[in-house]
């Protein structure tokens, strides 16, 4: 029987370990269905998990994006992409086209 998921009974106070689950499904099923939820910004946004893929608009004006707490999402990657003039940040970083977070177990890393 495949591993589904969201098979597992969600375990209440655990977030962590269930996205952390939820992850490892994915990983060994060959699956990123995590990165296909994109989110629409056009502000100031708080990114919860699992927003991985955000189109900013900054046409109507700049956009500030904010990361989860890294220790609480390890593993947690997101892709940003700048659509428009106007600036786009992400926790304080100006972002010129596109750019790639990961979350490590203490801090953000960007990749690109």
């Amino acid at each position: 029987m495949p591993i589904e998921r969201g098979s597992w009974k969600v375990v209440s106070g655990w977030p962590t370990l269930n996205q952390q689950l939820s992850r490892l499904v994915d990983v060994f099923t060959g699956s990123d269905r995590v990165a296909t939820l994109p989110v629409a910004a056009t502000g100031g946004v708080s990114l919860t998990w699992p927003h991985t893929l955000v189109e900013a608009t900054t046409t109507a004006g700049a956009v500030a994006l904010t990361l989860p707490s890294a220790p609480t999402v390890p593993g947690y990657r997101v892709e940003v992409v700048k659509l428009g003039a106007n600036a786009l940040t992400v926790n304080g970083e100006t972002i010129t086209a596109a750019a790639c977070f990961i979350a490590t177990p203490t801090v953000w890393r960007r990749l690109y």
